[in-house]
């Protein structure tokens, strides 16, 4: 880790690439268009690995199940409500 330190080019590319900016991966980064992911066929209650918010695996976060029926109910509410 301390070599990336020192070479500012590699800590630039790395930093794009963990935080989902990869120039390689997207067109136009700076452009908020939700409507790229509109065609995603990602189901986010099985293990794909194009989607990972809560982590993978055995090392994946043991409230991802729990946090998806919470905005499911809390979105059910909100429509049922208004």
């Amino acid at each position: 880790m301390t070599e990336l330190l020192r070479h500012p080019r590699a800590m630039e590319k790395l930093q794009n690439k963990t935080i989902g900016r990869d120039p390689l991966s997207w067109d136009d980064l700076e452009d908020y268009r939700p409507e790229r992911f509109l065609n995603s066929n990602i189901d986010v209650k099985e293990l794909n690995f194009e989607l990972v918010p809560f982590g993978a695996g055995r090392r994946g976060c043991l409230g991802a199940a729990f946090a998806t029926v919470t905005n499911e109910l809390a979105l059910a509410r909100l429509v049922h409500k208004f």
